[in-house]
């Protein structure tokens, strides 16, 4: 963070964080409090999904387990935290309660705040020789909550195989070098239960070798687009209203916008639940969750 407030990039015109005008703007509309509310309720899953696992009920049995094997290895002595460590863990808590949702134009910063301070726990651990059975015990146990953690969280990934499969199917129909909208229609938000789209966007770049828009913000690093494919996604990036729609809502609104500019070539759907038949797209091809839409342009003036 010290280091993007020293860069250029921090003078974008995004700014450092929108925490500021959000506040002001909830207060003034009496929507704070239940603002408030719903952020520590979101921080709390945060945490307690640190790993993003499969299943939100695996995620919450494992950590309480954990938590509780470690908390009583430390009562018996076993276990200890480094000195050195507790100033990292004080900032590590101090994020986690306060960084704000978003900064540099990035969205979910505070989502991975609880992931750091699990992984500087984990290395603040002191261990001290293991001698008696209750002992060795619990730390089977640990092992075990680990390796089933593990194992969930490998079995869930694996499930994308056929999705990428789908992907890689339905991608072949658009040329290389092509200007590629991308639109995820599976997930509101980071921690909706549905299988995630929003890894394969970016995949269309090295694997397809086509343009399109990725992670590139003023705000967030000194990245810009150029030519076409700059054009085309300022086309269909007109900002989105406070009060106007969110999520998949929002997502729709970005389709139709790529559609009917006619600037992309072809616009990549994930989790396409849109009808075939577009009076201003072609389908081009379609599989599994993965859906190509090619824009029908307009008819130059006089022609």
């Amino acid at each position: 963070m010290v280091l993007f407030l020293l860069s250029p990039t921090s003078k974008a015109s995004e700014g450092f964080t929108n925490a500021d005008e959000a506040i002001g703007r909830l207060s003034h509309n009496g929507q704070l409090g239940e603002r408030l509310r719903e952020l520590a309720s979101y921080r709390l899953t945060t945490i307690l999904r640190v790993s993003d696992g499969p299943s939100f009920a695996l995620d919450v049995v494992t950590n309480l387990l954990l938590v509780a094997l470690v908390v009583l290895l430390a009562i018996r002595g076993r276990v200890t935290i480094a000195r050195t460590a507790w100033p990292a863990l004080a900032l590590g808590v101090l994020l986690v309660a306060l960084a704000p949702p978003a900064l540099f134009g990035v969205g979910y910063v505070s989502d991975r705040m609880p992931l750091f301070l699990a992984f500087v726990l984990a290395a603040a651990l002191v261990v001290a020789p293991l001698r008696t059975r209750p002992d060795l015990g619990v730390t089977a146990l640990v092992a075990v909550v680990v390796a089933v953690k593990l194992v969930a969280l490998g079995s869930g990934w694996r499930a994308y195989d056929d999705d990428f499969d789908h992907f890689r199917t339905a991608t072949r129909s658009i040329p290389t070098h092509s200007v590629v909208g991308f639109v995820n229609l599976a997930n509101g938000q980071r921690l909706d239960p549905n299988p995630r789209c929003e890894m394969y966007g970016p995949l269309l770049i090295p694997l397809g070798g086509d343009a399109t828009p990725v992670f590139a913000l003023g705000s967030a690093q000194p990245i810009a687009l150029i030519g076409r494919l700059s054009a085309a996604n300022k086309a269909a990036a007109s900002p989105a209203s406070p009060d106007g729609p969110k999520g998949l809502a929002r997502a729709q609104d970005r389709f139709s916008e790529m559609i009917h500019d006619g600037r992309f070539d072809y616009v990549l759907v994930c989790d396409s639940s849109l009808p075939a038949a577009r009076p201003d797209a072609v389908l081009v091809a379609r599989s599994g969750r993965f859906a190509v839409y090619r824009p029908v342009r307009p008819a130059a003036p006089g022609g």
